[in-house]
């Protein structure tokens, strides 16, 4: 059973290792030399990326955020729904353009975006060809913090959790345990004395008959109120 401490661990550790990893790749591609690339305007494209997502209001973040989480939480059900590799493909692909093509905000994305660009912030020929030398000010490790991440990963957490998770929910485990037990027959004397027979003697393993439950369902199936006697 998923609890809310197993919830909040696995997110834990997933979204560092992945900020981990995001300035890894990043500081390698600041190492690579690549954003020198067409007379830096490789270098230039990531400043820009990073200072117009830098430059968001903490509402515009946070609902950019909502939008994207929602698309990608959808691409995951689908793809979890498809039975071959072909339908998981196609179950992905179209969610994830819409939410890249629409400009919304994802954390882990914008972990290795930004990062690259407050990087590329050190190169003066990137800079000099983003003609932005006046604005990368705004461009540094706590407008990332404050002015994207926090809200992006906010409303990230928001569009996965009310409007996929809840709304599923809603419509198909709501109420299910309760139908399933109505709809359950209820068990007989010989389906119990069955069960505890094959349980007890499960192919003659003396492992198992060993065990201290085994032995207490051999006692309970000498009471005369467990086979059926009515006693």
């Amino acid at each position: 059973m998923v609890t809310i401490t197993k919830l909040l661990r696995s997110w834990f550790w997933v979204y560092f290792a992945n900020f981990a990893g995001s300035l890894a790749v990043a500081y390698l591609m600041y190492l690579s030399g690549l954003w020198a690339l067409d007379n830096n305007l490789v270098g230039a494209s990531a400043i820009k990326i990073a200072l117009g997502k830098c430059g968001l209001t903490f509402t515009s973040a946070l609902v950019r955020g909502v939008f994207c989480n929602w698309l990608v939480c959808l691409a995951i059900w689908m793809a979890w729904a498809s039975k071959d590799i072909v339908g998981k493909i196609f179950g992905i692909f179209f969610p994830i353009t819409l939410f890249v093509a629409s400009n919304f905000e994802h954390s882990i994305a914008n972990m290795y975006y930004i990062s690259a660009g407050i990087l590329a912030k050190a190169n003066p020929g990137a800079v000099e060809a983003s003609h932005l030398g006046d604005k990368l000010g705004m461009l540094n490790w706590h407008s990332f913090l404050v002015n994207n991440l926090v809200p992006v990963t906010i409303g990230n957490i928001l569009g996965a959790a009310i409007f996929v998770a809840t709304f599923y929910w809603f419509s198909y485990v709501r109420g299910s345990h309760v139908q399933a037990a109505a709809a359950a027959p209820a068990p007989d004397a010989t389906s119990l004395r069955e069960a505890l027979v094959r349980r007890a003697f499960a192919e003659n393993c003396p492992a198992f008959q060993s065990c201290p439950a085994v032995a207490s369902a051999e006692k309970k199936l000498e009471q005369p109120d467990l086979v059926g006697t009515g006693k």
